[in-house]
Order: C-alpha cells, then structure tokens, then sequence
C-alpha cells in the first residue's frame, strides 16, 4: 500500500476485501493510485525532484519528459546510479 500511498483500508474498500489477512501472495488487485505530492520546486528553469522509493532515472527522465543521457549529465551520474528516497535530482527544463 505505501508504493501508491494508499491505506490498507482503502485497498479494502475498494476491493471489497473484509479481512487483508485472507490475501494469497501473486494474487492481484486493482489500485486507484493517490495523486502523489508535489515532489518538485521549479527554480530558474531547473526543478529539484526528490527521489521516492521505486524510482530509477529511466522513470524520473520520462516523467519530466527529458533525455535520460542529459538527466545524467546535469546530475553528474552513470547508467547503473540507483537512486535512494530522499535524493535530490536536477532537472533542467
């Protein structure tokens, strides 16, 4: 549930699911994913996105519609960077 930001008893409500404890792992879902919070501040034509859990630069180049080769350039990384929560990542718009 913390990957979406979504609470267990939201999963269940809308899921239909009286007891979370009944699941099976690989059984499946829908999620109606939370707008997430604003995770960027725009500041002279860059913006500062802060890493969240799940992210890679593939995933943050595509959500401000920038090349993946120039995220990495602005930020002075490689292919094989992991990013961790918390990362400040520039972004140059």
């Amino acid at each position: 549930p913390t990957r979406y930001r979504d609470t267990v008893r939201e999963l269940q409500s809308w899921n239909n699911i009286s007891n979370p404890h009944r699941r099976r792992a690989g059984q499946t879902m829908p999620v109606f994913r939370s707008p997430a919070p604003t995770r960027a501040v725009q500041r002279n034509g860059t913006v500062q996105h802060t890493g969240q859990s799940g992210d890679s630069l593939w995933s943050i180049a595509r959500q401000y519609k920038v090349r993946l080769n120039d995220l990495m350039r602005w930020n002075d990384l490689s292919s094989n960077t992991v990013i961790q929560p918390g990362q400040s990542i520039k972004i140059v718009l």
